[in-house]
C-alpha cells in the first residue's frame, strides 16, 4: 500500500506534463525529457510527503 500512495502521482504529472506541451504546441525535445525526469523525481518526493502525513 505504501508503494501505491507513492508512486500514484508519477502517471498524473506525466499525463499533465504532456498535455501541457501539446496545449502549447511545444515539441517533445531533450530539455523536456529532462524535465520529466526532474518531475518524476519530484513527483515521488510528493508522495513520500503525502505517505508521511498519513501515517
Amino acid at each position: 500500500m505504501k508503494t501505491l500512495i507513492i508512486f500514484t502521482g508519477i502517471p498524473l504529472a506525466l499525463t499533465g506534463r504532456v498535455i501541457s506541451l501539446w496545449l502549447r504546441g511545444m515539441p517533445l525535445s531533450i530539455s523536456a525529457g529532462v524535465g520529466f525526469i526532474a518531475l518524476s523525481g519530484v513527483a515521488v518526493l510528493n508522495g513520500l510527503v503525502r505517505h508521511h502525513r498519513l501515517q
